[in-house]
């Protein structure tokens, strides 16, 4: 005999486990998480994730996220901030660079990494749309703070080839020792983002 209630577990299992790093033993835990939680502390987990959801979008200029209506981000309208863009895989790595205070410069998010075998090219980032901001922008440095992987360097050279090109006058540089081969920005901690940037290298 099926249950309907199990039905409903099941439902809210496989919901869960369709979520990026989270796998079925821990989508069980976190449905009877929300089953056995107090009302209210599960009424407030969802209005957040609604909040997020409704009031978040991504900023014209640099790709990361804004209030939504708020355009530019608050970042892009900063004036105080130094005049190099960090250029970053996605939204997330903006919040942890911005999170580790070791930054203050503006952004400029790819919305992913070249992928030959994904069949993600040049085409589907957001290179154009820096090339343009730098050509039209006073910046003295462009970062490449793209993870230390096959696409990540791939993505990397294919940028700062496309900077000498246009004949910008700025330096290029990649995050130096402290961000481990294959590792990405995510998982570092605030020191090892902070020797990362402050030893960055010419490209």
């Amino acid at each position: 005999m099926t249950y309907s209630y199990l039905n409903q577990i099941r439902t809210a299992i496989d919901l869960l486990a369709s979520l990026p790093l989270i796998g079925p033993k821990t989508a069980t835990k976190l449905a009877f998480w929300i089953i056995e939680a107090p009302k209210s502390k599960v009424d407030k987990l969802l209005d957040t994730i609604r909040e997020l959801k409704d009031s978040l979008e991504p900023c014209r200029q640099c790709f990361s996220l804004t209030v939504r209506g708020r355009q530019p981000c608050d970042i892009c309208q900063d004036r105080s901030r130094q005049r190099s863009i960090c250029v970053v895989e996605s939204a997330m790595d903006v919040f942890h660079i911005e999170s580790s205070g070791t930054y203050n410069g503006y952004y400029h998010v790819l919305q992913g990494l070249i992928s030959p075998l994904e069949g993600i090219g040049p085409g589907e980032l957001r290179i154009e749309e820096l090339l343009q901001r730098l050509q039209k922008g006073n910046y003295d440095e462009v970062i490449l703070a793209l993870p230390p992987t096959v696409d990540g360097d791939m993505t990397s050279m294919y940028i700062a080839e496309r900077i000498r090109e246009r004949q910008l006058e700025l330096t290029v540089t990649r995050l130096g020792f402290g961000l481990p081969v294959g590792s990405t920005i995510d998982y570092a901690d605030s020191l090892t983002l902070a020797k990362a940037l402050e030893n960055r290298k010419p490209i």
